[in-house]
């Protein structure tokens, strides 16, 4: 096998094609210590460094992302192709990590919908999991589980409008029943809790 094309990736990094195929990616400063250049032959054991190499990178970031924060598997593909690896590469590297049971969306959706219940509703939710990769099934379970009122949110967009202590007039009523309308919220709940706005909450 022959590297047939070399290329520059982002700052440090270069791109390595054998056999006109793209298989990996090394530093800069790697180059020089395997010796990559164009047109030269790698022999079975230099490619299987190689490639353990990727691996092995891909893997610790993947343990590094999650170390910060759940991401949905959909989220921790984009992140490896983003930095480089390959589709054989992230394969392997999700099959390590699922091993351990490290990503986890049914996890991940609950935890998401309990940080956003209280600033967003349903819908909102709802499109933020589809966007991260999280299936329609999952997400409904999560939300169903752990969303049981807009009430908390609703109320939070009005203490955020009033001014100090002054009640909503009715064209800040008018405005925001449509802004929280637009973001899913129950229209009925919302103009039940605008009635009230005038308590202290």
């Amino acid at each position: 096998m022959y590297i047939t094309r070399v290329e520059n990736f982002g700052k440090s990094k270069i791109k390595i094609y054998i056999d006109e195929e793209y298989k990996f990616w090394l530093y800069s400063k790697e180059a020089s210590k395997f010796s990559i250049d164009e047109n030269k032959e790698l022999t079975d054991a230099q490619y299987n460094e190689l490639y353990v190499l990727n691996l092995t990178r891909a893997k610790k970031q993947v343990l590094n992302i999650l170390k910060r924060m759940d991401k949905t598997e959909k989220e921790i593909i984009t992140k490896l192709g983003q930095a480089g690896y390959t589709d054989v590469i992230i394969s392997e590297t999700l099959d390590y990590i699922n091993s351990f049971n490290y990503i986890d969306d049914e996890r991940y959706a609950r935890q998401y919908v309990r940080y956003k219940r209280d600033s967003q509703s349903k819908r909102e939710i709802m499109n933020g999991l589809l966007l991260k990769g999280v299936s329609k099934e999952i997400a409904i379970e999560a939300i169903e589980e752990e969303y049981e009122s807009e009430e908390t949110a609703i109320l939070r967009a009005i203490k955020k409008r009033r001014r100090a202590n002054e009640d909503l007039s009715d064209e800040d009523k008018r405005k925001l029943t449509a802004n929280l309308y637009k973001k899913g919220f129950d229209l009925e709940l919302i103009k039940r809790l605008l009635d009230y706005s005038d308590i202290d909450f």
